[in-house]
């Protein structure tokens, strides 16, 4: 609904009361980055990537913010990984294209 700095410290409650799910490292780094607090959110993916590293969908959002940041060999590497590990998302795929 937009309101992506009260849905950041509701996940930062979240982790500071104990709640370490992947899933809530990706939402947290989604709102990061619609706020284009990109680093924030590379930290976040990155984090969801180490606890769920076969999760093709955190991959492919760290890809994103890295392609964001123009990091581009770091980008092409992590959205390569997306598409190897769920070769139907299409989201991978054009993750792979932008970088």
């Amino acid at each position: 609904m937009g309101a992506h700095s009260l849905e950041v410290e509701e996940y930062l409650r979240a982790i500071d009361l104990g709640l370490t799910r992947e899933d809530l490292f990706y939402n947290l780094g989604m709102a990061y980055a619609e706020l284009g607090a990109l680093d924030k959110a590379e930290h976040a993916f990155s984090q969801a990537v180490t606890m769920a590293p076969a999760n093709g969908d955190n991959r492919r959002a760290l890809g994103m913010v890295y392609y964001e940041q123009h990091l581009f060999d770091e980008a092409i590497a992590s959205c390569e990984q997306a598409t190897l590990l769920d070769p139907q998302n299409t989201h991978a795929w054009h993750c792979l294209a932008l970088a």
